[in-house]
């Protein structure tokens, strides 16, 4: 298929050939194959694109459930991409795909004044991206400083948080993903949290929508959300800026989780502040392809 239709094998409809294929005999599961199938985003865009209904509430024509599920068989006869397989070692072993000892995950709030929770109203989880990667913990530093900014009560878990498991699950490891998802939610319980606060739009998709379904049932907001709402009470209050920025919608908090606005609200309520949006957002917009 790939050498006969080009570029087919990697949208939405060549991943359903495939899925058919695998489905009718006539492919069998293999590396070649796992390169392809694993160049999917989870974007969610196809769906919208198409908007019919069966094809986005039957999960035999959702795209990225199919995805997920031929990853899941790709795992289980263990053909996938080095990476993948390095990424998810990683996760099993240190709780964050960096490959980094969790001892270090805390390391970016060092001098911030963030205590550690204790029973505070909201948990702020950082997340893989805002502990390890370089321009996430500049992010997790800026929002936890306007968080504490705002007056709210809130703490850290530090080097005792591990991944969410989002993408855990998106590459298709169902028994690694429930098994963070177990360790996540009786740690929450343990601590007494009900209200989290995280960086990351795949974090909050995750805790928000699969936590739910395995008992973990907490309020759950993305730092966008509590911010716009924080300003909105005259609570927190942003320094003037004088620039012209665009916003570029996550995948994650858009299209999956429907979160349009609150980022937008952050922004305009900057003084001096311009934002100029780019030819294709919300519903519409292009996939970072980075996993934000």
């Amino acid at each position: 298929m790939q050498e006969r239709f080009g570029y087919f094998s990697y949208s939405a409809g060549g991943m359903i050939c495939l899925a058919r294929a695998l489905y009718e005999g006539v492919m069998d599961y293999s590396n070649e194959m796992a390169e392809v199938v694993y160049t999917c985003t989870t974007c969610r865009a196809c769906a919208e694109q198409c908007r019919n209904i069966y094809y986005l509430t039957n999960e035999y024509f959702n795209v990225p459930l199919l995805v997920e599920k031929i990853r899941e068989e790709l795992i289980n006869r263990g053909k996938v991409p080095a990476v993948v397989r390095d990424c998810l070692k990683s996760i099993d072993l240190y709780g964050n795909p960096y490959n980094k000892p969790g001892s270090k995950r805390g390391v970016w709030a060092e001098g911030l004044g963030i205590p550690s929770y204790s029973g505070q109203d909201f948990l702020f989880y950082v997340g893989d991206e805002g502990s390890f990667d370089e321009r996430g913990i500049k992010t997790a530093q800026a929002v936890g400083i306007l968080l504490m900014k705002s007056g709210i009560s809130v703490g850290i878990l530090g080097n005792e948080e591990i991944s969410d498991g989002n993408e855990v699950k998106t590459m298709g490891e169902y028994g690694l993903f429930e098994l963070l998802v177990e360790k996540n939610i009786q740690k929450f319980r343990n601590l007494c949290v009900k209200k989290i606060v995280t960086l990351s739009p795949h974090a909050y998709n995750s805790i928000k929508s699969e936590y739910k379904k395995m008992g973990g049932d907490f309020e759950v907001f993305h730092y966008t959300q509590f911010l716009s709402k924080s300003i909105e009470e005259g609570k927190l209050t942003l320094p003037k800026l004088k620039a012209k920025v665009t916003y570029h919608d996550p995948c994650y908090l858009g299209r999956y989780n429907h979160e349009y606005e609150a980022p937008r609200k952050v922004l305009k309520s900057i003084q001096g502040l311009e934002l100029i949006e780019m030819g294709q957002i919300k519903e519409e917009a292009f996939c970072c392809g980075g996993g934000r």
